[in-house]
């Protein structure tokens, strides 16, 4: 498995980011693309992985970034770096969540 898996961001902080997602009142596929961003997938890897363009991903990734009140995909990747060594450590998926949720206002 890949680092840049999204699976490989395990099991603690995808619950978290699926709650981030469910609070945000994300779509299914602005959820996806919050996993595959948090996991640092590039626009062509995304847009390739699903058969689209990448300006459409990039659109998507733009309503995420807004929908979460974020600046940039950079904001998501740090953030979820850090909840991943948290996660390591043996922070609950609860705690990640707050932490996400505090990193990503």
């Amino acid at each position: 498995m890949s680092e840049r898996d999204p699976l490989a961001l395990g099991s603690a902080v995808l619950l978290a980011l699926n709650r981030i997602a469910r609070d945000a009142r994300l779509t299914p596929c602005l959820e996806t693309r919050l996993i595959e961003v948090a996991a640092g997938l590039t626009y062509r890897e995304i847009a390739r992985s699903h058969g689209i363009s990448v300006n459409t991903v990039k659109t998507e990734v733009r309503a995420l970034l807004q929908a979460l009140g974020s600046h940039c995909r950079h904001e998501i990747e740090d953030a979820v770096t850090a909840a991943r060594a948290r996660a390591q450590d043996g922070t609950t998926a609860e705690d990640l969540y707050q932490f996400l949720r505090l990193r990503l206002e």
